[in-house]
This record gives structure tokens, C-alpha cells and sequence, in this order.
């Protein structure tokens, strides 16, 4: 039977790395002997903003909505509403406390015509963009 180094056996690591379509890695590392079935699990953002919200959100009209992105460049939010009095966007810079640039997207009272796709990217590369599809129930 094959034996392992002296030095496996002590202490034996597996990590794996997936890269996923959206950018995140998943990372699973096995520590301790090979005997050992106790896996760590850890999800981290990669180059992508990172939204506070999955793929989909569903609120009813006249709720709030608020969105936070957060990426290691500045952000900027495309988005379906076209009156800038309906919405507020709230920049953080990133400082020695905080290394992260943080853009929160709100809206007071949504009504039916917010439906749709809120985006946040970065300014200097739009191409490097997170994006929700909001849904807006109307009151029935």
C-alpha cells in the first residue's frame, strides 16, 4: 500500500477554485488529515461589483427600494427611471478604513414604470457591470 509523505500526513490541503459565469470564486479547502471529511466553504467577489441583491428583485409600488453596490473602482448606476427627482444615489470613496467604493441606488416610492434592469459599473470600464431585474407590482 502506497504511504504518503511524512509531511502529508501531518497536514493534508485541497483547495479548489471554480471560477463561475457571474465572476465569483467558490473555494472549498479540506484541512487536516485524509481521513478528515471537514471542508471550508467561502464565496468572494471577484473583479464584478458586488450587488446586496440576487439576480431578481420583487417589490410592490409605493415601497422602497434600495440597492448597494460595492467594487474596488468608482460605480455609476444605469437604470430605468428618467426623472432624477424620483431617485437618490449615495457615493462612498474609498479611504484607509473602508478600501471599497460603495453607490446605494434609492427610490422613495416606486411605482410600476421602475420595472426593469438597475445596473451598477464601473466608470472607468463600463463593460465591467453587476445587474438586477426589478419587478414593480402595481396595487390592486
Amino acid at each position: 500500500m502506497w504511504s504518503p509523505p511524512q509531511s502529508c500526513t501531518r497536514l493534508c490541503v485541497l483547495m479548489i477554485t471554480i471560477i463561475v459565469s457571474t465572476n465569483l470564486s467558490v473555494h472549498s479547502q479540506k484541512i487536516g488529515n485524509p481521513e478528515d471529511s471537514t471542508f471550508h466553504l467561502g464565496i468572494e467577489c471577484g473583479e464584478l461589483p458586488c450587488l446586496n441583491v440576487g439576480e431578481e428583485l420583487i417589490v410592490n409600488s409605493d415601497s422602497q427600494l434600495e440597492l448597494t453596490c460595492k467594487g474596488d473602482q468608482e460605480l455609476e448606476w444605469v437604470h430605468p427611471i428618467h426623472h432624477a427627482e424620483f431617485f437618490e444615489i449615495i457615493d462612498e470613496k474609498s479611504n484607509e478604513s473602508n478600501p471599497y467604493f460603495i453607490s446605494t441606488f434609492k427610490v422613495g416610492e416606486t411605482i410600476t414604470e421602475d420595472t426593469g434592469e438597475y445596473t451598477c459599473q464601473f466608470k472607468n470600464n463600463k463593460k465591467i457591470r453587476n445587474s438586477t431585474y426589478v419587478y414593480v407590482h402595481g396595487m390592486y
